[in-house]
């Protein structure tokens, strides 16, 4: 674990071991309640799917796939800026700098923001997913 890193497992399990802000965007997907993020994921020693990086890498990176989900429509605000494109020619969105809550209604009902290069994303009640590719 990272000193002082909180971690986002208090926002799913299954982003335990995972550093969103060392993870690079490479694509994303908006339908009216669900917001599908393509990544390159940093994946801690402590995550189930972790392997030792190769000699080149300081991390483990791994493909994986984030949803954030909701009842409720997610508010999606992307810049006019096109990614840019990484020598071997994959699209690079960025990271996601801030995945936190900023605010409960009285009814418990969370509201997040993600937010990045890529875009601001706010999302009422959601709930999150990561599938690490194989």
């Amino acid at each position: 674990m990272v000193d002082g890193f909180q971690g986002y497992d208090q926002y799913s399990p299954d982003l335990a071991a995972v550093l969103l802000e060392d993870s690079w965007v490479l694509g994303i997907e908006h339908a009216t309640a669900d917001l599908v993020f393509e990544l390159e994921a940093l994946l801690t020693p402590d995550h189930g799917e972790y392997q030792a990086p190769p000699p080149n890498e300081w991390a483990c990176f791994r493909r994986a796939r984030l949803t954030v989900s909701s009842d409720h429509p997610i508010t999606l605000i992307r810049p006019e800026a096109l990614p840019t494109v990484d020598p071997d020619g994959t699209a690079d969105y960025g990271n996601i700098d801030l995945f936190h809550v900023v605010s409960q209604d009285p009814d418990g009902t969370l509201t997040w923001e993600i937010v990045g290069d890529w875009g601001h994303a706010v999302v009422a009640d959601p709930a999150a997913s990561l599938v690490v590719c194989r």
